[in-house]
């Protein structure tokens, strides 16, 4: 197994949802490209918005 150094900035995202809770892929689209655009290294698609139960 290759060790890779991570670095720079790598961003949690939401995942947006639609009203019937399915992912809303044109959003996600967006949100990723605006990202990219704003010069980011990686993104960890696992992120939270902060909710809890």
């Amino acid at each position: 197994m290759t060790n890779v150094e991570l670095k720079g900035i790598i961003t949690p995202i939401l995942t947006p949802m639609k009203e019937d809770e399915s992912i809303n892929i044109a959003e996600l689209r967006n949100q990723i490209d605006r990202l990219i655009a704003g010069g980011v290294h990686g993104i960890f698609p696992f992120g939270t918005n902060g909710e809890g139960y």
